[in-house]
């Protein structure tokens, strides 16, 4: 997972080049993790974006496969911050 979490890591940073962000504006979080608990919204990423189309699929439990799938939102607010 930690080829995963590099290249989120990546993404954040290609957007926060993109919207001419300073370095630590703008917050990452992803559903299952301690900022947003809920792994079941998982359900709501899915039915806005369609990842079925890429063969991106879920189980049961939220869990996402391929394995190496992530699911994120970046919040780019220069107030945003962890708690």
């Amino acid at each position: 997972m930690e080829i995963t979490e590099a290249l989120a890591q990546a993404v954040h940073e290609i957007i926060r080049r993109e919207l001419h962000l300073a370095k630590n504006q703008g917050k990452r979080v992803s559903p299952g993790y301690s900022m947003w608990p809920n792994l079941e919204d998982q359900k709501k990423i899915f039915q806005l974006l369609n990842p079925q189309e890429i063969g991106i699929s879920l189980t049961e439990n939220f869990q996402l496969v391929p394995e190496q799938t992530v699911t994120a939102m970046v919040v780019c607010h220069p107030e945003a911050e962890y708690f």
